[in-house]
């Protein structure tokens, strides 16, 4: 890095002295008309001292460009070039000669980790794509594949004495374990080898736009729907009881969601479920809530509106359209995201949930995306097999309601 610096000092000299070489050649311009002699050699100078400005500038700026990468987040982000160089060899041509300079954790036969700088782009990726993940806590762990997380339904219980009182003991609360696993996914983004061999073709974008995007759709899909079993578990895989139920016996209940019913197997209800809903929900969670669905059940939300005996006195109430860009929707006040892989309105489905999604729900990831290199099985053709450890589940029971398409 030092010698990159080097290179823009000087860079900087060449310019500056170009520009008091200009300088000086003007100066003498001035000298030479107001003596009424010759100006021809002078302009000559200045056309030669303007050029070398303008090459020293423009070189200058194509080194900031070409190192800009290095300038990216804050320095415990910032990856040494060496590395980025190293993994940019790896990727177009499978060339091991930079090993030195990657991970630790790497070999030539298993494949490299992806550098950090490019892995927080592909997990940043498509933030849309993943409204789970927005919404979630997120844990990370180095050591194991699973993290076990101990719940106290109904809090810890306390009292209240004077100062000589004598203290009395609580009551001993009941602990709820919840156990996330990690589980594997991969995606496997593929480019011809003819363009890697174009050193303007970007690696890193091809990385993070198709890798990036297919491990941020499949993540929040299984954040939703996963089975738990190959998969994470979503949302939706736990079993639901009325909420009144769960209300009435948080203990018994816990390892389930309490729901509202919409009123029929066919309809979402009304306004006044959504209000249940937000009843339904603990005043605690209630600050950090939004509500979940796809966009078709969002449209026909949208559309809920007051109806009285003049048609042009039909208002919408619930839905408020954001002004700002990236800010969500509000619906009776609290966010709403789009998520397509909510279900769609089906008898004894669970089309919305709302809740406090950090509080809820628990994603679990394991540090490192790793990849491998495989131009053998598609001549001309060159994959990059990118594997992402990841887990998730819920881990507080109460801190989320569904709406159920069921009569009861």
């Amino acid at each position: 890095m030092s010698t990159e610096l080097e290179k823009i000092n000087a860079l900087i000299q060449t310019q500056g002295d170009a520009h008091a070489e200009y300088q000086k050649a003007m100066e003498a311009r001035m000298v030479a008309m107001e003596a009424n002699n010759g100006t021809a050699e002078l302009e000559k100078k200045i056309d030669d001292t303007l050029e070398a400005y303008d090459k020293s500038k423009d070189a200058l700026n194509q080194m900031i460009l070409e190192n800009s990468r290095d300038n990216l987040g804050t320095d415990a982000e910032i990856q040494d070039k060496k590395t980025l160089d190293a993994f940019d060899l790896y990727a177009r041509k499978r060339d091991n000669s930079a090993y030195a300079e990657m991970s630790v954790n790497s070999n030539p036969d298993g494949g490299f980790w992806v550098p950090t700088i490019t892995q927080s782009r592909i997990i940043d990726v498509a933030p849309n794509a993943n409204p789970m993940r927005m919404l979630s806590n997120v844990e990370t762990i180095s050591i194991g594949d699973s993290i076990e997380i101990f719940a106290v339904p109904g809090g810890v219980s306390c009292g209240a004495v004077s100062e000589l009182d004598e203290r009395v003991e609580t009551d001993t609360p009941t602990i709820k374990p919840t156990k996330i696993f990690i589980k594997e996914m991969y995606a496997m983004p593929i480019s011809t080898q003819k363009l890697l061999n174009d050193s303007a073709y970007s690696v890193e974008n091809l990385l993070v736009n198709k890798g990036g995007t297919a491990f941020a759709n499949k993540q929040n899909e299984w954040f939703t729907t996963g089975d738990g079993i190959e998969e994470a578990r979503g949302i939706l895989d736990y079993d639901t009881v009325a909420n009144a139920t769960f209300e009435a016996d948080v203990d018994t209940a816990w390892g389930t969601v309490g729901h509202i019913a919409s009123g029929g197997t066919s309809t979402l209800g009304g306004s006044d479920k959504l209000l249940d809903m937000i009843a339904a929900l603990k005043s605690k969670y209630l600050s950090n809530a939004s509500w979940q669905m796809s966009r078709a059940n969002l449209n026909i939300i949208r559309k809920f509106k007051v109806s009285t005996t003049v048609a042009s006195d039909n208002q919408y109430l619930l839905w408020t359209p954001s002004l700002i860009g990236g800010e969500p929707d509000k619906l009776i006040g609290y966010d709403v995201h789009k998520n397509d892989n909510m279900p769609a309105i089906a008898s004894a489905a669970l089309p919305i949930v709302f809740g406090d999604m950090k509080q809820a729900y628990t994603i679990l990831d394991k540090p490192g995306i790793s990849l491998m290199r495989d131009a053998v099985t598609k001549k001309g053709w060159v994959k990059f097999y990118m594997v992402q450890r990841t887990g998730g589940g819920i881990e507080n029971f109460e801190a989320l309601k569904f709406l159920k398409t069921s009569a009861s």
